[in-house]
């Protein structure tokens, strides 16, 4: 039983039956008696395969996402790599809740957290989401720690410059955190990156709309670009979770309504 790896109160955090609730509204985990001196079960906890391929009727699922915000919440800094290792789950599992919330946790870790994140972006080794949530963290903490926006723009600019060498997506994204801080010292790196047709224009549009954006052009000289976006992949009433036959879809099952995303983070009430 996972409850005998975990002593009081982290065990408690195997038991919460209520699905975890949107950044905005994390549960104070210093109430429920967690501080430092915990810091070791709850990355044990995070890092946890058994917890995150729980039984899906089950509240311990749930477990390392309460873990990975106790975390944050503390500002545990010894637990920036066992983090950042999770961010595999991405790619590997399809898991966004940590694609969602890591960005989160990692401003509350801020300085500690910025280089390493810039060396996982630049490993071409690691999945192509999983840098994506590296790229959005470092917008995040260079966002909420006013004094880190320069090292922040600067990794973000960086990998930008790879841009042969990356994904188009990793690139798109790279200009869409570049401009949520306002990066004006990025502008050739970006022009570059779209000279070269390196940028899935999906993401920020072409560079003209980045230029109008960092105000280096007041208006398009050209005409909008016109992209092709998938069809919808349902028609008519949505599947909601009431006519699915009960026991029939775990929570790590792929969501029925083939969104790609895990049940548990998609249509699982």
């Amino acid at each position: 039983m996972s409850s005998q790896k975990y002593s009081e109160p982290v065990s408690s955090l195997l038991t919460i039956t209520d699905r975890p609730s949107s950044t905005e509204n994390w549960l104070d985990y210093k109430s429920l008696g967690l501080s430092v001196e915990h810091m070791d079960e709850l990355i044990r906890m995070l890092t946890d395969d058994e917890l995150h391929l729980a039984p899906s009727d089950s509240a311990e699922v749930w477990a390392p996402v309460h873990a990975w915000r106790a975390l944050g919440q503390m500002r545990a800094v010894d637990a920036v790599m066992p983090l950042i290792a999770q961010l595999r789950r991405i790619d590997e599992e399809w898991d966004d809740a940590v694609g969602e919330e890591m960005p989160s946790v990692f401003a509350m870790l801020g300085a500690p957290a910025v280089k390493p994140l810039g060396n996982y972006l630049r490993s071409h080794s690691n999945g192509i989401f999983a840098r994506v949530c590296a790229a959005h963290s470092l917008g995040k903490i260079g966002s909420e720690h006013g004094e880190l926006r320069d090292e922040c723009v600067l990794l973000l600019t960086r990998q930008l410059a790879e841009h042969d060498l990356n994904h188009p997506v990793l690139n798109g994204f790279l200009v869409y955190y570049l401009l949520s801080l306002r990066a004006v010292e990025a502008i050739d790196h970006i022009r570059e990156a779209y000279a070269h047709e390196r940028v899935d224009l999906h993401i920020t549009g072409d560079v003209e709309n980045v230029e109008m954006e960092l105000g280096f052009r007041k208006e398009r000289s050209t005409p909008e670009p016109q992209l092709e976006w998938e069809e919808e992949r349902m028609r008519g009433n949505p599947l909601h979770p009431e006519t699915l036959e009960k026991g029939k879809i775990g929570r790590n099952d792929p969501c029925p309504c083939e969104s790609g995303k895990k049940y548990k983070f998609c249509c699982n009430p």
